[in-house]
């Protein structure tokens, strides 16, 4: 299969998510699947040893942040957006600490979630354009429901299947208070129907992702987190 895995980095703090990702990149890959990691946000940073090749990273955090406050933002030459998105000053601003409190960061969490209505739709329209002179993938999968703005356009100019993986957002979702809390869950709704399956680490899960976003069961499946096993072997006897 050709699979486009779309996961969001973590600056440069070690993540669990990105770990996981990684992870299960390597072992599709070691399966003779063709997979393409694109990084959103940051680059993705990992202890797992040996390097995973990526595409350039989209919706880079210092853009994203800045098309947020205002709209001469939005309409920098592809050049500036080029330096603002370098792996090397992402990682820079990482190490100053990103702020990520759920609180801080209700209206860019919704206006990411609108898709081609929010301020970031130029970050959407780079991605697509990628994506678009890549070959088709067979699908594309979303690390979680929060990137799930961009399904609606990958669905409508891609025509592949879309999955999206599900991993405790409900909790980021429900800390960004009054208003923005419920209109992420309408977007987060609206969005999930150009989603063609959702993946839950646990049944408990599955049941409360159903809920939030409104789609039945039949569209959920449980797939419990893996760990790369290798890592683990012992070094002595038992």
């Amino acid at each position: 299969m050709r699979i486009t895995y779309i996961a969001a980095g973590a600056a440069g703090m070690y993540c669990g998510a990105c770990n996981r990702d990684l992870a299960l990149v390597r072992g599709l890959r070691r399966r003779g699947q063709d997979v393409q990691v694109v990084p959103l946000y940051t680059p993705l940073y990992t202890d797992l040893p040996g390097p995973v090749q990526t595409a350039p990273v989209f919706y880079g955090g210092i853009n994203v942040y800045l098309q947020q406050l205002a709209g001469v933002f939005r309409s920098l030459s592809p050049g500036i957006d080029r330096i603002l998105d370098h792996p090397r000053l992402l990682r820079l601003v990482g190490r100053w600490g990103l702020q990520t409190a759920p609180s801080s960061l209700g209206p860019m969490t919704v206006s990411v979630l609108a898709g081609t209505e929010g301020r970031q739709r130029k970050e959407l329209q780079r991605l697509l354009a990628h994506l678009r002179g890549q070959p088709r993938p067979d699908i594309v999968n979303l690390t979680n429901s929060l990137l799930s703005g961009i399904a609606p356009a990958l669905k409508e100019q891609l025509g592949c299947a879309v999955a999206c993986t599900v991993q405790g957002e409900d909790t980021f979702v429900d800390a960004l208070g009054t208003p923005h809390a419920a209109e992420a869950r309408k977007l987060m709704r609206k969005n999930a129907r150009a989603i063609d399956l959702f993946i839950a680490p646990s049944k408990t899960h599955m049941q409360r992702m159903t809920e939030l976003l409104s789609v039945p069961p039949a569209k959920f499946c449980s797939i419990r987190t893996g760990v790369d096993a290798t890592l683990y072997d012992p070094v002595l006897p038992r």
